[in-house]
């Protein structure tokens, strides 16, 4: 399937006889009498249809330069890169085909094998023993219109500038004095674009027998058309209107008394959210019988997408990213301030406590969380996990770094996150993703899905009195400095971002768990600013700022109420202390707890469960490529059955256990539950 094989006829019919006779075909020899015709269909076969490219620019993902791209263009001129057409093959075994070109000497190595494609890996194995020789071309696909060039350093597809294009073309024709104007094999291009169209999600069971097609009926929803790349949207949609929450009646309109008028008194419906999502759901709840092929959201993807650099691009996105922005897009643009639903579905309120191991009965509240998922950690060099007990991880006892202790016994007290309130659905975004060779990858280990989660052990209970921190106790972060030296001589960002990294994995010598807080925070806004520090007095202070004021001689007690009053603000700050000379410098802090939007629903039963209703899959090696789907529990003639949604292809899954399904334990990127 990687390979193109090529026949054509030339055939002239006789209508009345209905006879046939051929004229020429692709095995005869090329003579001076026909070679215009040969190159004629030749035109024809190279022609790519319209659709074609559409899809070709939707599904294409964004191929930029390297580095090393860089680096080649300056003499790529001067290589000699020596082939022939009697030398087509692979310098180290026989093979022909699924060749690649090392650019920067002309070795002709075979690929990874591939569905298809027979390979050895030789041209990896060329730039192992070659460290500088990273760039390959591949030689079936190579044309004056395309290069698929490969870059093993940056483990990624790359490209060249531009105004290199002609000279690259022609002098890489010429240096390997072939005649390469017809390529053999499929572009990357090519492939992506059938990658995604027909994704290979397994489509037999695990005993090896084919799945069954569904039609759509008002139990099952209805498929989704891919738009280009479209697929995490599709997930999402289906997720939330389709059952897959676990409440089929979500319908965030059904009690919206103005949406009636929107018809009479909207002029341009198709620019209208409301009108557009309720024609989506009433599509995919209330008429799916109507769509047998499946919907195509393309309005309603517009108008969400609406002013989203990423959303509207025709680029693969994060499903994730995306089911946030997309609650926010609701909350926002469609729902009535008054109307509160996702705030129950959805999210919920996570308290960070602080408590004596010793048994004293004494605690201290040190965050209040908003959240509308959980976040799992899961260990990168185990192929077979437990979610469960990496969820249970997450909740579990740590000992912590902040140098708070029990005014009772003076032990240091432990952190525990517990649940304040509980969504009705529940969602769990195990992190797949980690940096390798500083390159965000995604990993596929297996893990054992629970059914039924049980949160009953995780409430939380205020039923101690609260901790009040005695005059004197340090709420201060003291990073490790020999971290800290590691962390900017390997990562090569700001100390203070590399201060803040420790702080919030609490000076783990694991640097690599520190490197990934710091990708995944480097676009915050104070992500290179001073941490500021908690003082004795529970004031958050920038100590750069204290210092500053201090070395102008003015006394440390009046520096901090000025900062303090004036949240921060230096100059305000010094112009309160030089008007205010004779103040004593004392505080008063108001003993309030800092408020937090209070979401979900606040419980007190003993048994707290959750149940697996749906799983969104990733299959690929980025989140931002490769392909979604995502399986969804429905009642199929009085029993439990997983449902696969495939963008518009609906498929019934024979196992009944999600630990026998094994999409969903190595490509489950969100996991889906219902509050029983």
């Amino acid at each position: 399937e990687k390979k193109y094989h090529t026949f054509w006829q030339i055939i002239t019919k006789n209508p009345s006889t209905k006879s046939s006779e051929v004229k020429l075909n692709s095995n005869d020899t090329k003579t001076q009498n026909n070679k215009d015709l040969f190159a004629w269909i030749q035109k024809i076969l190279d022609k790519k249809s319209n659709e074609f490219q559409e899809q070709d620019q939707q599904w294409k993902l964004e191929v930029k330069t390297c580095d090393h791209t860089i680096a080649l263009e300056k003499n790529f001129n001067n290589r000699p890169l020596n082939i022939s057409k009697e030398n087509i093959k692979c310098s180290q075994c026989e093979l022909n085909d699924n060749l690649w070109i090392c650019l920067h000497c002309g070795n002709l190595g075979c690929g990874r094998e591939q569905v298809g494609l027979k390979g050895h890996s030789h041209a990896v194995e060329h730039q192992k023993a070659n460290s500088d020789h990273c760039l390959v071309v591949k030689l079936g696909s190579l044309s004056g219109k395309n290069r698929d060039i490969y870059c093993y350093k940056c483990d990624d597809e790359v490209t060249i500038t531009k105004p290199f294009e002609d000279s690259f073309n022609n002098n890489l024709l010429a240096n390997l004095k072939m005649n390469l104007r017809v390529p053999t094999e499929k572009t990357l291009s090519e492939l992506n674009v059938e990658q995604n169209m027909k994704w290979d999600f397994k489509m037999t069971d695990s005993s090896g027998n084919n799945l069954s097609s569904l039609s759509p009926n008002k139990n099952l929803g209805t498929g989704l058309l891919n738009l280009g790349n479209s697929c995490y949207f599709n997930t999402i949609i289906q997720a939330i209107f389709n059952g897959g929450i676990g409440m089929n009646d979500y319908n965030i309109l059904q009690n919206d008394p103005t949406f009636e008028k929107l018809l009479e008194n909207v002029v341009y419906v198709n620019t209208n959210a409301k009108i557009q999502l309720n024609k989506l759901v009433e599509a995919i709840q209330k008429s799916p019988e109507q769509y047998q092929n499946g919907v195509k959201p393309l309005i309603f993807k517009k108008i969400v997408s609406n002013g989203n650099e990423e959303f509207c691009s025709g680029r693969q996105q994060d499903a994730m990213e995306f089911f946030t922005y997309f609650l926010t897009f609701l909350d926002e643009k469609i729902l009535d301030k008054s109307n509160k639903i996702n705030d129950k579905f959805f999210k919920f309120n996570l308290i960070n406590k602080l408590y004596c191991s010793n048994g004293c009965q004494m605690y201290k509240l040190l965050e209040n969380y908003a959240e509308e998922s959980v976040n799992i950690p899961l260990d990168e060099n185990l192929e077979n996990q437990s979610l469960l007990e990496k969820f249970n991880d997450v909740f579990a006892t740590k000992t912590t770094e902040i140098d708070f202790h029990c005014p009772n016994c003076s032990t240091i007290m432990e952190s525990r996150l517990e649940f304040e309130s509980f969504p009705k659905t529940l969602i769990l975004n195990p992190t797949r993703i980690k940096i390798e060779n500083w390159q965000p990858t995604k990993t596929s280990a297996r893990l054992l899905v629970p059914e039924l989660l049980d949160l009953s052990d995780k409430i939380f209970t205020p039923v101690f009195d609260e901790l009040i921190i005695k005059e004197g106790d340090s709420a201060e972060f003291k990073p490790k400095e020999e971290l800290v030296s590691q962390l900017i001589e390997f990562s090569g960002f700001s100390r203070n971002g590399c201060i803040r990294a420790l702080k919030q994995t609490n000076n783990d010598s694991n640097l690599e768990v520190a490197l990934n807080w710091m990708f995944e925070h480097l676009e915050d806004a104070n992500f290179n600013d001073p941490l500021e520090q908690a003082t004795s007095e529970g004031i958050n202070i920038n100590p750069e700022s204290l210092i500053t004021m201090q070395n102008m001689g003015l006394p440390e007690k009046l520096c901090k109420k000025g900062l303090h009053l004036n949240n921060g603000h230096i100059e305000q700050a010094l112009d309160w202390v030089f008007n205010n000379m004779d103040d004593n410098g004392e505080i008063k802090i108001k003993q309030e707890k800092p408020k937090t939007d209070a979401y979900g629903d606040k419980l007190v039963s003993k048994s707290i469960q959750y149940k697996l209703t749906s799983v969104i899959c990733h299959k690929g090696n980025s989140v931002h490529s490769g392909h979604y789907v995502i399986f969804i529990k429905k009642i199929i003639e009085n029993e439990e059955r997983w449902v696969l949604y495939n963008d518009e292809k609906i498929i019934l899954i024979n196992e009944l256990n999600a630990n026998e399904i094994q999409d969903i334990q190595v490509n489950g990127y969100i996991y889906i539950y219902k509050r029983l």
